[in-house]
This record gives structure tokens, sequence and C-alpha cells, in this order.
């Protein structure tokens, strides 16, 4: 009898060993799920914390000598109120407005002597890859975040932009400057051409189009929009989502602004906006495509046409599409929408070497 017991006793433990693993199971897969998350948002930190980084570095100066100071006078002089210390001006209390006309002045380049202005130059390069890297390698809207939190980033990204840019053969924005001010409105027709330019820059499109305007005919009607605003013509938004009405623009363009990770989302917001028949133009870096074709397929699945591709140029390709018909938005259809069917992305983040 009492070998019945333990064995009894045994097979009770035995029925309620199951529940207490299945419990532990849960806590482990709930543990996962929250440190899955975590670890997304420090994914995201991290991207912000490199960039504040890049930007606190533009802020440091290039002269580092240190001027000579008699030690003695200098123990002998009493501390003015007015000499902070340095942690304090990292942060003023309000920032001076700066005009353009002075703002080569104050920052020193005049005096600068061959080496220190090819030290700036570095720097300002090494600036600018590292604010591009985390563009194309984040989010929009992790990137409006970041463009808020230091405005200065606008500046700093566009000015190492410009640079590179001169080292062009051509420069996409002047071709679509070109072939859009060439359209001409139908006599039957008093309504402007309207077009969105998603991820503007500096509006070149819009500042070149809106001065062929006048009185008698106002031919153009040009949305800019960015991650910050520089100008009047530019309006600082995320573009995957603009202040703009369904179905209300002619043209819709990306002239090397498929950056985010979520490019996908603009091109579903630029299907959106547009009117029925409405024309995408899309210029992009070459080496960005690991296939073209799959990139176009994914155009189709949006809901565009492929109406031209131009290949000409070494280092860009054009696309122009129209909007046909109304899918199922890619984003929506699976998760990872910038990748093909075998997970390789369709578009890689366009990052300059060091030259």
């Amino acid at each position: 009898m009492p070998k019945r017991n333990v064995v009894e006793s045994g097979e009770a433990n035995a029925t309620k060993k199951p529940k207490v693993q299945t419990q532990t199971l849960a806590k482990q897969a709930s543990g996962d799920l929250a440190a899955k998350k975590a670890g997304k948002q420090t994914l995201s930190n991290d991207k912000k914390e490199k960039l504040l980084l890049a930007l606190s570095r533009s802020k440091l100066p290039l002269n580092t000598a240190k001027p000579k100071v008699d030690d003695q006078k200098a123990k002998s002089e009493p501390q003015l109120a007015s000499k902070r210390p340095i942690a304090s001006l990292a942060k003023p209390m309000s920032k001076p407005k700066i005009t353009q006309s002075v703002r080569g002045k104050l920052s020193g380049t005049a005096n600068l002597t061959d080496l220190q202005a090819k030290m700036k130059k570095t720097l300002s390069g090494g600036r600018f890859r590292m604010i591009n890297e985390q563009l194309y390698t984040t989010t929009s809207d992790v990137a409006v975040d970041l463009f808020k939190e230091e405005p200065e980033t606008f500046d700093i990204y566009h000015e190492g932009f410009r640079a590179q840019v001169e080292l062009w053969p051509s420069n996409p924005v002047d071709y679509y400057c070109e072939s859009l001010s060439a359209f001409k409105r139908p006599k039957s027709s008093k309504e402007p051409l309207k077009i969105a330019d998603m991820g503007c820059g500096e509006a070149a499109i819009a500042k070149t189009l809106m001065a062929l305007n006048t009185t008698e005919e106002h031919r153009f009607q040009v949305h800019s929009f960015d991650l910050a605003s520089p100008n009047e013509y530019v309006i600082a938004c995320d573009i995957r989502k603009v202040p703009l009405e369904d179905a209300t623009m002619d043209v819709v363009v990306f002239s090397l602004s498929l950056m985010g990770t979520n490019f996908i989302e603009f091109l579903e917001e630029a299907w959106r906006i547009l009117k029925d028949g409405g024309q995408l133009r899309i210029a992009e870096v070459v080496s960005r495509f690991p296939d073209v074709n799959k990139f176009v397929d994914a155009l189709t699945g949006i809901g565009f046409k492929l109406t031209k591709k131009d290949a000409s140029n070494k280092m860009f390709i054009l696309f122009d599409l129209v909007k046909v018909d109304k899918p199922v938005p890619i984003s929506k259809k699976r998760k990872g929408a910038d990748k093909d069917e075998y997970g390789d992305p369709l578009l890689t983040p366009c990052l300059y070497r060091k030259r």
C-alpha cells in the first residue's frame, strides 16, 4: 500500500508539470516579445545618437591652437561674468539670426590657412557622409524627428550634397526643370500644371517653374516637400504623408529622393495624390539597383505603368510612369515591401566613399 501511494503521488505531479512548463514558456515568449520591441527602439535610438554625434562635431572649432597667455597676468585679472564655461556655450539661450551675407565672415574661413581650409573640407565631408548614411538607412519618421531636433542638419547635408553635385556631369533636377518648363497648357484649359516635388531639397524646380508664371498666364503650381524648410517654397513634412488631397496632382517628381527604408510608402503616397493618368517621374543613382526590372515590378504592383526608361546616363536612371489602377498597397500585402520575394533589397543605400 505505501508503494501505491508513492506511485499515485508521482502521477499527480506528472499531470501538474505541463501546466508549470506552459506558464514558463508563456513568460519566456512575453519576455522575447518585449526584448524584440526594446531592440527596435534601441536600433532607432542608436541611429539617432549617431546623427546627433555628427552634428555635435560640426560645432567644433577648427582652429585648435591655444593663444599664448601670460600666466601672471591671467592670475591677476578678475574673471568677467561674461566669460562662461565652454559647456554652457554649446546650447545658447537664443540663437542669433545670421544672414547669408555675413555667414562666411562669421565662419572664419577668410582667416584659415591652406591646411586649416583642407581640414575644414575634410570635416564637412565626413559630417555629410554620416548624415547621408543615416538618411538612407532609417525610416522617414525618424529622419523628420532628427531634423526637428537639430535644424542645422539640413544646411550641413545640402552643403555636402552641393559639393557632390559639382562633380557630376549632369544633374537630374536640371533635366526636370527643362522638360517641365516646356509644358504648354491646352487652350481649352485654364488650370496650371500641378506638380508635387517630393524630397525637393532647396526647391530648384519650384523656383525655376514659378518664375515662368505671369499675371496673364499662371502655367505652373508647384508643391515642394522635404524634411526641413530652407525657404518659402518648401513645406517641411514626412513625404510618406503630404498635405495634399487625393487625385489632385498632374506630376509627382522624385529626384534622388527615395532615401528612407520605407520608400515604398513614398511611392504609394504619390499614387494617392496623382490624378488618373497623372505622371510619376523618378531619377535614381544607377548603383542603387540590384535589379531594375524588380523595381519596375514593384511600381506596377502599386498601380503605375512604365512608359519610358532612360539608362543612357552612366550615373542615373530616369523612369517615366503613369497612374493606372488601384491595387492593394504593397506595404499592406506583406512586411519588408522594400525587398523582393527572395528578401533582397529593391534599392540599396547610396553611400559616398571618402575621397
